[in-house]
């Protein structure tokens, strides 16, 4: 066990030797409860995540543009449509989501 909250657990399964670790996490209490646990017990992993898919996503759109336009350019660009995207598609879907 890695780590505790109120309402849940943290695992770790698998060998930390050959780097094949799985994360395991059980939760239990209302909905409310279980996302406050998850939040407390995998916070950390999830910011690190997001920030890696972001970071990814934007160097692919940066390597759509010609090799002319300034880097810090194209970052600032890549930056906004990124941020445009997910807003859009927020909006799109936000009548279908919970």
């Amino acid at each position: 066990m890695i780590k505790t909250a109120k309402n849940g657990k943290l695992f770790e399964v698998g060998d930390v030797n050959l780097n094949s670790t799985l994360k395991i996490v059980h939760l239990y209490g209302s909905m409310y409860e279980m996302g406050y646990a998850q939040g407390e017990l995998l916070g950390e992993d999830m910011t690190e995540f997001l920030n890696n898919v972001w970071s990814y996503i934007n160097s692919e759109i940066v390597n759509v543009f010609p090799k002319w336009i300034p880097k810090l350019i194209a970052e600032d660009i890549a930056d906004f449509v990124a941020s445009l995207a997910l807003d859009l598609t927020h909006y799109v879907t936000k009548l279908y989501t919970y």
